[in-house]
């Protein structure tokens, strides 16, 4: 063999070597897939993601283990794993739940009683252990557990606080060029999922690689000010390597190829085998943010270039724009809902704008909420607060929306509702009727935007007390109809004299809860509630709609 022949041999002797040792290392590995839940269960995301899981660990060359027994995070025990992926955890995972005995019910099916067993010493243990070196990876409601130990939310930047969305959205790419974050593209990633928002979550404490792209939902139904719905995000702890992923609420999102690819490479890294950058997100300065976003919507032309603009000045409100979002305040424009958030963002931040300038934006604002309820809530509040009282009420359709109500009459021990009064007989608005000896009288009101007569604010906020609420509603021939009601704590209702239903402790007023066949006469129906509190909060609400749901011609008496 040739010296040059002999030196091929060698240099190729030694790259095996490296490849069959960088095999053994890989190998000895070992990655924990803990499942493990003490609430609420996304059996599915476990069942199916888990194996997932598990099968791109052992094709990366690790050595997983796919388990729910805490007994693996024990002080010794979790020494042995280089990664701790937490699959949908929830309350506290390191608890220890044993069976203690099995009872027999009536039936004589067997109840097995458990006693759960806490275990500090493992709760400590994950922290030590990923602040010396180990990986750890939360997906969904990873972030939905340990609620009373700061040191995990410190490890994971943030705890569950609700999920206001979910099905279909999409979900904005905040580095495409990321190595963890190519899979998606270049975003928005399209994905049907549960979207979380987070408490005690700092977006300068991470660095931020995806979240929600807000004009995808409706994002007045979050809980942030600054509306910063982060949903992926990358940290060190110590020596430790820590992602949380928020999607992955069912075994569909396990099961898309990009959402795999992007596992494959988080692992790598929360193990140690590659670098990507960690450095946490520069938060900017909200000015800089508005003049970026003022710049693009001046630079617009089509709405489809207006859109992302728009939203961040809602986000980052600034006086500047307003002369951008005024000509888009038209009812008739398709991003008219857009214009209506960023407008009253805009008045809500600026305490120096002058009155008629805030009230001019508030009254076009409110003409383009369109079917943004929320929205319209916000700027009807905002409105009200400067003294503008005259906006119209906007209730979904269907809902009766002007009433008289009277009272407030006792509900001592919970006798309203089972005696008599006046206005079962007979209502007349004009003349009033005498109930305990107390003489009362009809007064005219409106429902709020949700269709509700709020009889707490309307009647009394005293406790123990009842009220009636009277409609006339009028319709051209006989129409057969469906009345939903709502209503709390209990009602009965009465439909031209006659009995429509009667339900006691509702516990809450839901929109449409309790739902009644009936029909209208020609003329004017007469719609009777009688309503009972016993503590807090009360109203009632009434909507009428066809037989298959569909909308029915009607007016109200309005005086």
């Amino acid at each position: 063999m040739s010296m040059r022949g002999i030196a091929v041999a060698v240099v190729l002797a030694r790259a095996a070597a490296l490849w069959v040792a960088s095999e053994a290392d890989a190998a000895e590995r070992k990655v924990l897939i803990f499942g493990h839940t003490m609430g609420f269960r996304h059996g599915d995301a476990i069942k199916e993601g888990s194996p997932i899981l598990e099968k791109i660990a052992k094709g990366l060359g690790y050595a997983p283990l796919v388990s729910e027994d805490p007994a693996t995070l024990d002080p010794e025990a979790i020494k042995q794993w280089s990664l701790l992926i937490f699959n949908n955890t929830t309350g506290d995972p390191t608890v220890e739940r044993k069976l203690i005995r099995e009872d027999v019910d009536k039936e004589g099916k067997k109840k097995p009683v458990y006693q759960n067993i806490p275990h500090p010493e493992r709760r400590k243990a994950i922290i030590v252990h990923v602040r010396e070196g180990a990986g750890w990876i939360g997906i969904h409601s990873a972030a939905d557990s340990l609620y009373d130990f700061p040191e995990f939310n410190e490890m994971v930047n943030g705890w569950f606080a609700g999920h206001p969305w979910g099905g279909k959205v999409k979900v904005t790419i905040e580095e495409p060029d990321h190595p963890l974050m190519k899979p998606f593209g270049k975003g928005p990633w399209e994905v049907s999922d549960e979207i979380y928002q987070f408490r005690n979550y700092e977006r300068s404490r991470a660095r931020i690689l995806m979240s929600i792209y807000r004009p995808s939902v409706n994002v007045l139904g979050g809980n942030r000010k600054d509306r910063d719905y982060a949903t992926c995000w990358i940290s060190l702890f110590g020596k430790g390597r820590v992602m949380y992923q928020a999607h992955g609420h069912g075994g569909n999102v396990f099961k898309m190829p990009e959402y795999q690819e992007h596992m494959k490479l988080a692992i790598q890294w929360a193990i140690g085998d590659i670098e990507v950058p960690v450095e946490p997100s520069k938060v900017e300065d909200p000015k800089v943010v508005a003049a970026r976003a003022i710049e693009k919507l001046r630079a617009a032309k089509t709405d489809d270039e207006r859109i992302d603009p728009l939203d961040q000045l809602a986000a980052t409100p600034s006086q500047e724009a307003i002369s951008l979002i005024l000509p888009l305040l038209d009812p008739k424009e398709k991003l008219a809902p857009m214009a209506a958030d960023a407008a009253q963002a805009t008045v809500a931040s600026s305490p120096d704008l002058p009155k008629d300038q805030k009230a001019e934006l508030l009254r076009k604002a409110f003409e383009c909420c369109g079917p943004k309820r929320d929205l319209r809530k916000l700027v009807r509040a905002q409105a009200t607060a400067l003294g503008i009282t005259d906006l119209p009420v906007v209730a979904p359709p269907g809902f009766v929306t002007h009433w008289f109500v009277a009272g407030p009459i006792t509900n001592k021990d919970s006798q309203f509702i089972a005696k008599a009064y006046p206005p079962e007989t007979a209502v007349d608005t004009a003349k009033g009727f005498e109930a305990e000896g107390q003489p009362l009288a009809w007064k005219p009101v409106v429902c709020d935007d949700e269709g509700i007569v709020k009889l707490r604010d309307l009647v009394s906020k005293a406790d123990a007390v009842g009220g009636y609420a009277y409609a006339e509603v009028t319709v051209e021939k006989e129409t057969p109809v469906q009345v939903l009601l709502g209503a709390r704590d209990s009602f009965t209702a009465w439909l031209n004299g006659e009995k429509l239903g009667e339900e006691i402790g509702t516990r809450g007023l839901r929109l449409g809860q309790f739902r009644y066949k009936a029909a209208l006469k020609p003329g004017a129906n007469k719609l009777l509630l009688k309503v009972s509190q016993s503590k807090g909060d009360w109203g009632a609400c009434a909507q009428i709609i066809g037989p298959k749901n569909e909308k029915i011609a009607f007016t109200v008496r309005e005086k």
